[in-house]
């Protein structure tokens, strides 16, 4: 899980001290992969990239859910962000989705 954060949002390989936090932070810190991935998007390091809202929803949508956007939905959420919604807002929405709750049940986290 923790690898494909790194992946899917930092667009780099983990490093082997961030990923032995992240590890641990995810099983023995109280923290959970809801709140560890939004810190990968709250990130110096992401926020330094200063993606646009199209790729920042493609960002979201293989952090979260670890796959591409499909067209209708990409649409839906680049136009939530033009049309005034904050990136939290939007980050919520893929935090609290049915599909990235099972995702987080296939890591049993």
């Amino acid at each position: 899980f923790v690898d494909l954060l790194y992946k899917n949002i930092l667009h780099r390989n983990a490093d082997k001290s961030g990923k032995a936090y992240w590890v641990d932070e995810l099983y023995n810190g109280g923290s959970n992969a809801k709140l560890i991935t939004r810190a990968f998007f709250n990130s110096t390091e992401y926020l330094k990239k200063k993606t646009s809202n199209e790729q920042f929803v493609k960002d979201l949508y293989e952090g979260y859910l670890d796959r591409k956007p499909d067209a209708s939905g990409l649409k839906y959420w680049v136009n939530q962000l033009a049309s005034g919604s904050s990136r939290n807002s939007v980050m919520q929405g893929f935090e609290n989705s049915t599909e990235f709750k099972k995702r987080c049940a296939k890591y049993t986290l």
